[in-house]
């Protein structure tokens, strides 16, 4: 038996590996939910409406895309805060250069905080599994805007728990040696089918964040949205619940 995290690990291990389905079982990761009762509260300046990325600086996560939707909204109140770290964050940083709009801060130890001083969270990824920065973003009542691939509309329901944009372009950007592979297929979760890895249009992204920073009252309704469905469906004792019963079918 194996244990998929998403329901698109599973359509890839069924359609690319061969597996058959009745030997999948799809486990949703959890989450702590006490966590969301420790979050730090931050001021955040009203003037500015502030994004962010959590994540790994590698190929799949997609940050140039983010860096060059900042481009477009240069002349913008909005800035672009990159935490994480990884082989990619020089190139990452060159292709930032001259954006007063976008910052790096390195690693972070607690996203709970950094989480807590943003408007708005994209997840740009061309490969995403599930998302589990999404689950931390619904404990903070973050918004979050997402790639439309993979695992991620598990997670975010477009238009009721934040949104959701189709990658609809070749991926196109500069790498390094060290960097991950992209991956051979990704799921579409509209048709449920493998196919190859696109990377979102940076103009419609930036497009996208202006539309989302105009209406500030979805915003916090997708927040609010996005909370309930975390804690409803991916707490860690859901998960503990559900793995229990999985073990309990095969002894």
């Amino acid at each position: 038996l194996i244990i998929a995290n998403s329901n698109a690990t599973k359509v890839m291990l069924e359609k690319k590996f061969y597996i058959p389905y009745k030997k999948i079982r799809v486990l949703h990761n959890g989450i702590d939910i006490s966590k969301c009762n420790k979050k730090k509260l931050i001021n955040k300046p009203s003037s500015i409406f502030r994004v962010g990325f959590i994540g790994r600086l590698d190929s799949p996560k997609g940050v140039h895309v983010l860096i060059e939707a900042m481009h477009y909204l240069a002349d913008y109140n909005i800035k672009l805060t990159i935490a994480g770290d990884g082989v990619l964050k020089d190139v990452l940083k060159k292709k930032a250069h001259g954006l007063d709009n976008v910052s790096f801060v390195g690693r972070i130890i607690d996203p709970y905080f950094f989480l807590n001083g943003l408007d708005l969270l994209v997840v740009p990824s061309i490969r995403e599994p599930l998302g589990n920065v999404c689950l931390e973003a619904g404990l903070c009542k973050v918004p979050v805007l997402a790639a439309n691939v993979d695992g991620l509309p598990e997670i975010i329901k477009n238009k009721v728990s934040g949104e959701l944009i189709l990658p609809s372009k070749k991926v196109s950007f500069e790498t390094v040696n060290m960097a991950a592979p992209l991956p051979e297929f990704v799921v579409n979760p509209i048709t449920q089918e493998l196919e190859l890895p696109k990377q979102i249009d940076p103009f419609l992204l930036s497009h996208k964040i202006l539309e989302m920073r105009d209406d500030p009252d979805t915003l916090i309704e997708y927040g609010e949205q996005l909370h309930n469905r975390v804690v409803k469906y991916f707490s860690i004792e859901r998960y503990y619940d559900e793995l229990y019963n999985i073990y309990c079918e095969v002894i």
